[in-house]
């Protein structure tokens, strides 16, 4: 008999950064600092982040959100502990609206409520400092997860410089490739983007 996964939401704070580098480099510390956490059972983990991008008009969102999700699925696999007695941890990036209007979220962007209500929840992580703790109401309040066990991860460090932010451009080109694939097969309806 296998148990279920232990089902855990990590929200990472809005980004001060535009940049999805400068972005990807602000959230090391609260991923870092998650996923060194021990493990002794098998994890589904959500990760909820708030594009550092506008999430519509939904065309041209695409690139950007590919970006993104690479950037970020490629992050946490460099994070990731690589000890063969580790838990297995199944990762998913789930993109959350900074709005809570039904008009914002759509297909994969939606927001923290939805989350929130999508499963029951055994573990909220959520950066130290007041954004966190602004998530974690929004979180708490939304769930019907009794008992939700929360822990406090660390928090983003905003980069200083411009050059900072060209020096891990520079870091990003040199590392490994990953490519997501998304698609529909829903055409345009006629006055919106292809």
């Amino acid at each position: 008999m296998t148990s279920r996964p232990l089902t855990t939401a990590l929200l990472l704070p809005p980004s001060p950064h535009i940049s999805i580098v400068s972005t990807l480099s602000f959230w090391t510390a609260p991923l870092t600092s998650a996923l060194s956490r021990p493990l002794t059972l098998p994890t589904l983990l959500y990760i909820g982040v708030p594009p550092p991008f506008p999430t519509s008009p939904r065309c041209t969102t695409f690139a950007p959100a590919q970006r993104l999700l690479t950037g970020l699925y490629s992050l946490i696999h460099r994070l990731s502990p690589s000890s063969t007695t580790t838990p297995t941890i199944d990762v998913r990036i789930v993109l959350l609206s900074p709005e809570e209007d039904a008009e914002a979220t759509f297909g994969p962007v939606i927001s923290t409520n939805q989350l929130a209500d999508l499963q029951e929840w055994d573990v909220l992580l959520v950066p130290r400092g007041e954004a966190g703790y602004q998530l974690q109401g929004a979180f708490l309040a939304a769930t019907g997860s009794p008992g939700v066990h929360v822990y406090y991860v660390d928090a983003g460090v905003r980069a200083e410089t411009e050059a900072e932010d060209a020096e891990l451009a520079h870091v990003r080109e040199e590392g490994e490739e990953h490519t997501v694939v998304a698609g529909s097969t829903r055409r345009p309806l006629p006055g919106e983007c292809n």
